[in-house]
């Protein structure tokens, strides 16, 4: 099959297919708005007429995103290919027990307005507050449960030990508030999650993991935030991760509410009653997109006057002409796909990624915590594969069951009335899973810490997740090096692996892009 569709692309390469061809421009207001409040100089190459065919591979939330912003923007004939048979991407939610369960993004935080605003926008469900996780830490006695606030308190000890009873909090604040001074010197006050390209001196500056710049800079308290807020989520270890994908996650705005309440008393962290992959898909249906299911793209064959794609329909390949390009998955994965050129091979192929499995698994109710939701605080700082870090039982995050509701175990796990527990389980690895491995270590965690029984694994997904590039590559200035690059060969390269691994920031990229374009004119 492969060796078929590469002669198939090297006759395509020779006949340079001449089906392209230049229409008329066009002007869109919507984009005229956006151009109007972005004070960047600098314009970004991009289609040259609104009929322009307009190819999207991957029908993740950033090629969805892009193709609904694109028509709304004016543009006639935009093409979503997807190799799965659903769009979502991560975002990926799966039904069981009447419950919505998700297996990849799960939760936001109040960097995520225009995510809220599309919601709302297409009556996506409801916005609910997420409960607390649970710090279960390893004790003498096995893993025991500490609320979030205990867990601070004595991690600060251990940076402090000589610390006053009950000034713990003021201890984080502090360090917050110096952390927010310096995050607004490096970097200013920007939109999305990619700030302006930093000077040299600055960008030096950040050469380093998070905790040596926590370090320099006394607030090494600040990790013990880091663990649960991005660690967890899948973003890197303090010791290993570039201050600057710690610092674009962890804005001010993200870290000043992190531990407060929104106005109605309710965790800022938040959920989706319907699920996010419900958002994605009624995106696509509300919008009419063009999304084209089962259709795994083959090969990309540059010529003169935009792009061939090879793509399987059913049985059958298409080859198709396109004038522009948008590539949405992890670039270095597409090097088979596409011949990249010398630049932008230079640009891709540093970047590498880790794994994270989520299960979905039904237990028989045993050991609780207060919260629907636990973190494993040693299993996390040891680095070690398999080790479970985390779980989330579903229902009960949904419907706020917590504290002795939730402990006791009165109520059932699911809308059927059973007592079962249906829990998403994440496990982190460095290296790809052999999946009966992972399972029986997770098989022994539920037996040992919350001295339960599986009854049975639903789904189990392994995921490639943040994509990202090497300290000093950062430092460098790669994330800007692509920027730079954006429309440069008639391509724009987004979604996570040139951004950041969150909903926010590949949406947010989509929109800078969008605003920096060269509009068509009439």
């Amino acid at each position: 099959m492969v060796g078929k569709w590469k002669v198939a692309l090297l006759i395509l390469t020779l006949i340079q297919d001449g089906r392209g061809q230049t229409t008329p421009q066009g002007t869109d207001p919507l984009l005229v708005h956006v151009l109007q409040v972005e004070k960047h100089p600098s314009k970004i190459p991009g289609p040259k007429s609104l009929k322009d065919k307009i190819a999207i591979v991957g029908a993740g939330p950033s090629g969805i995103h892009m193709a609904y912003k694109l028509k709304k923007a004016g543009f006639k004939n935009v093409v979503v290919l997807e190799k799965s048979g659903d769009v979502g991407g991560k975002s990926r939610t799966i039904y069981h027990r009447g419950v919505p369960h998700e297996m990849g993004t799960c939760y936001t935080h109040p960097d995520y307005e225009e995510i809220y605003e599309l919601i709302r926008e297409h009556d996506a469900g409801d916005i609910l507050p997420m409960p607390s996780p649970s710090m279960w830490v390893d004790t003498p006695r096995g893993k025991v449960p500490l609320t979030s606030s205990q867990y601070y308190a004595i991690e600060a000890r251990k940076i402090k030990p000589d610390m006053a009873n009950g000034t713990e909090g003021l201890f984080f604040q502090a360090a917050i508030q110096k952390y927010i001074k310096l995050h607004t010197s490096l970097f200013g006050q920007y939109e999305g999650m990619l700030m302006p390209r930093p000077d040299r001196a600055k960008l030096a500056a950040t050469n380093m993991t998070f905790v040596e710049f926590l370090r320099k800079h006394d607030i090494e308290i600040l990790k013990a935030i880091f663990l649960p807020a991005a660690t967890m989520q899948g973003y890197g270890h303090v010791d290993e991760v570039s201050d600057v994908y710690a610092m674009m996650w962890l804005t001010p705005n993200f870290l000043t509410n992190l531990l407060r309440r929104d106005e109605n008393g309710e965790s800022n962290i938040k959920i989706l009653s319907k699920g996010f992959q419900f958002l994605w898909q009624e995106m696509r249906r509300q919008n009419n997109l063009d999304v084209r299911l089962n259709s795994p793209v083959l090969g990309i064959v540059r010529s003169k006057r935009g792009f061939i794609l090879i793509y399987r329909d059913c049985n059958f390949w298409r080859f198709e002409h396109f004038d522009f390009l948008i590539l949405t998955p992890f670039m270095k994965s597409l090097s088979n796909v596409i011949q990249f050129n010398r630049e932008e091979n230079s640009l891709f192929q540093t970047s590498f990624h880790y794994y994270f499995m989520a299960t979905l698994a039904d237990t028989t109710y045993g050991r609780r915590s207060e919260t629907p939701t636990g973190y494993f605080a040693n299993n996390i700082k040891s680095k070690i594969d398999n080790l479970v870090w985390g779980f989330r039982d579903s229902y009960a995050s949904l419907n706020n069951i917590i504290g002795a509701n939730y402990s006791s175990g009165i109520f059932p796990g699911g809308t059927d009335g059973k007592k079962l527990q249906s829990s998403i389980y994440y496990q982190m690895l460095q290296a790809r899973p052999v999946r009966a491995i992972a399972e029986q270590m997770l098989r022994d965690h539920v037996n040992r810490v919350e001295q339960a029984q599986v009854v049975g694994v639903q789904k189990q997904i392994v995921w490639d997740y943040f994509a990202r590039y090497p300290v000093p590559d950062i430092a460098n200035g790669i994330l800007w090096d692509i920027l730079d690059i954006q429309g440069k060969y008639g391509i724009w390269y987004i979604g996570s692996s040139v951004s950041f691994e969150s909903l926010t920031a590949v949406v947010g990229y989509n929109n800078l892009l969008l605003k920096r374009m060269d509009l068509p004119k009439m």
